[in-house]
């Protein structure tokens, strides 16, 4: 009898094995249950609204006479997306700093190298006019700075 139970016992753990094993296939869903998640998600994807439209803006530095080039931007608030550029030839680093009226700053991009440019994702969200400076020692000084009008989307 203490046979029949240990033999048993070891071939109901067999069948667990196999069933419920890492090696055995996963279940796959019925063609019913898959087309049902298939449609729901397309659904779904269909009925989210579609993403903001990010307008790109490419900004160059002009080493020599310290300033941004164009020295005058617009954008719609949101998501905007900056090509910032520190040609090559230039000697020194530059940043991309925005601040509001009261001169705090809202966004700043890190160092960007000479010969090097940055894709910069700024978000405002209010509208109004901003300043845009280099923060390394010096160069707001001599002049580089822009003007940033940002507009309600």
């Amino acid at each position: 009898m203490l046979k029949s139970t240990l033999l048993i016992a070891g071939l109901a753990s067999a069948v667990l094995t196999i069933a419920c094993g890492s090696s055995a296939p996963a279940a796959s869903s019925t063609p019913a249950a898959t087309s049902a998640a298939t449609t729901a998600a397309t659904a779904a994807a269909t009925s989210a609204p579609a993403a903001a439209a990010v307008s790109v803006t490419a900004v160059e530095i002009t080493d020599a006479k310290y300033e941004y080039n164009p020295s005058t931007l617009t954008f719609k608030t949101g998501d905007t997306q900056v090509k910032f550029e520190n040609k090559t030839g230039n000697q020194r680093p530059h940043t991309f700093t925005i601040k509001n009226a009261a001169g705090t700053e809202v966004f700043r991009s890190d160092r960007i190298q000479p010969g090097t440019s940055a894709d910069l994702k700024i978000s405002l969200a209010e509208a109004g006019t901003y300043k845009f400076v280099c923060v390394i020692q010096g160069h707001e000084d001599k002049g580089q700075t822009g003007t940033l009008t940002v507009t309600k989307s």
